[in-house]
């Protein structure tokens, strides 16, 4: 998945601070799943640590996520979110 970041610099540390990602299961409240930073430190929820990957492209401006071995509950909307 990708999220394209606008308003600043994914490596601006005054305006960024960091993108995060959500997933909203059918039906049910958000979950945070984890984040990258302006100075590309990551941070990863216990449910999807060790099968999600964040990466981002700074010339683009946008964050990618991968998640491996999901599984049927995991099936949802996923929003990115600069904060």
């Amino acid at each position: 998945m990708t999220c394209k970041v606008s308003g600043a610099s994914l490596t601006d540390s005054t305006n960024m601070a960091c993108v995060h990602w959500v997933r909203q299961p059918d039906g049910k409240g958000l979950e945070w799943l984890a984040g990258i930073c302006y100075e590309n430190s990551k941070y990863y929820g216990q449910s999807v640590q060790g099968r999600l990957t964040l990466t981002r492209d700074t010339n683009k401006g946008e964050v990618y996520v991968k998640l491996t071995g999901a599984k049927p509950e995991e099936s949802g909307t996923y929003y990115c979110a600069r904060y």
